[in-house]
């Protein structure tokens, strides 16, 4: 269990591999598509893949820059944490990181925090802002189990741009399927 509390503390690193990734584009929509043997996800063709790894990420889709003045690239990031074996509830993940942004986030204040069940499966949704270093924060994160993983999938934008990437972000998260 010590473990799980550290990972969790480097997983939600704000700012921002697995087995043999394959890339390919999905024709209908225009959108490329991330796959492996554990998942599948879908973003836009013109966001950037970034599969270096950084901050302990799986990936991370990071938005086009929008000119000279933008400097904050809006992101769909994964951190994956394995569990080898230490029984951990998704009531016991979400317990634990909500008391870990408590301690990460300058003024965290959650918004939305529940269980979604949604094509037969479930998943745990929470909304959440705060203050990083210079930016103002809204986060929206789906937290997925299955076979002893977490699979922490993270939207990541300004609180002044969040009702213009929601939508697009929203479609990211929701074309996460595990296999």
């Amino acid at each position: 269990m010590k473990r799980f509390y550290q990972f969790t503390a480097i997983s939600f690193s704000l700012l921002l591999s697995c087995n043999l990734f394959s890339q390919e584009n999905s024709p209908e929509n225009d959108w490329s598509r991330l796959s492996n043997d554990e998942y599948t996800i879908q973003y836009p063709l013109d966001w950037e893949l970034n599969e270096s790894g950084l901050m302990g990420t799986t990936f991370i889709f990071l938005s086009p820059v929008e000119g000279e003045s933008d400097q904050f690239r809006e992101n769909v990031n994964m951190v994956v944490q394995d569990l080898n074996g230490e029984k951990v509830t998704m009531d016991q993940f979400v317990e634990v990181t909500t008391k870990q942004l408590q301690n990460m986030i300058n003024d965290v204040n959650i918004q939305y925090s529940e269980r979604v069940e949604k094509n037969g499966g479930e998943f745990h949704r929470m909304i959440y802002t705060g203050t990083q270093g210079i930016y103002n924060l809204k986060l929206e994160q789906y937290y997925f189990l299955k076979n002893g993983k977490f699979y922490v999938l993270t939207l990541t934008t300004e609180i002044v741009t969040f009702k213009k990437f929601r939508e697009i972000g929203e479609k990211i998260l929701d074309s996460f399927q595990l296999k």
